[in-house]
């Protein structure tokens, strides 16, 4: 489940790259929030499923 979340963040980065639009920085900054934000909650459920 993690892994699929890294994926989908690097692909979604990697469009974004190859768009090169203005809004690049904020939609980076955007999506690398997402994506810490869902490690954290990922990482949350594994502890949670190990006690």
């Amino acid at each position: 489940m993690w892994l699929a979340g890294r994926v989908w963040s690097g692909s979604r980065v990697a469009a974004i790259l190859r768009r090169g639009d203005v809004g690049e920085d904020l939609a980076r900054q955007r999506d690398s929030a997402n994506a810490s934000a869902w490690s954290r909650a990922t990482g949350q459920m594994w502890l949670s499923a190990s006690q």
